[in-house]
């Protein structure tokens, strides 16, 4: 099944829950779950950033819900630790979130999008990946994880 939802705007949606079901409070401070939170929400946005602008540079799709169209496998850069470099990024920035509001629940929420995601989406990007790029797909797909 195809995920008809942009992932980004999943993540997006998904991002004030934290703040909305933040009664359940982690045990640490104000302060360092601002600073930590902060720490976390810069590398989620770095390797996200990162990641497009490889894709832009090998002139590839950047959609999601067209993986068909990509015109070759980014393999280098942050690609070549995860496969999924993007949705690695919009993980961390809803633990990021669920950190800085100090929510137990908002780790729910993000774990329910890496579920989401990874059967949604990512399982339909790699059997079109797979269709277009065969061999190499499944080298890449042996040397580097899903995920980290």
């Amino acid at each position: 099944m195809r995920n008809p939802i942009p992932p980004f705007l999943l993540c997006l949606a998904l991002t004030p829950l934290s703040y909305i079901f933040n009664g359940s409070f982690l045990a640490i401070s104000e302060k360092a779950a601002k600073i930590s939170a902060l720490l976390l929400g810069s590398l989620a946005i770095s390797l996200m950033l990162i990641a497009k602008y490889q894709f832009s540079k090998a002139h590839t799709t950047i959609n999601p819900l067209r993986p068909e169209n990509s015109r070759c496998l980014v393999t280098h850069g942050v690609f070549s630790f995860s496969r999924n470099p993007m949705y690695l990024g919009m993980a961390l920035l809803l633990v990021a979130s669920a950190i800085f509001f100090r929510s137990v629940l908002g780790f729910g929420i993000a774990l329910a999008f890496v579920i989401y995601i990874d059967l949604f989406q990512i399982r339909a990007e790699e059997r079109a990946l797979k269709e277009r790029f065969y061999e190499a797909f499944r080298g890449y797909q042996r040397s580097v994880r899903r995920w980290l």
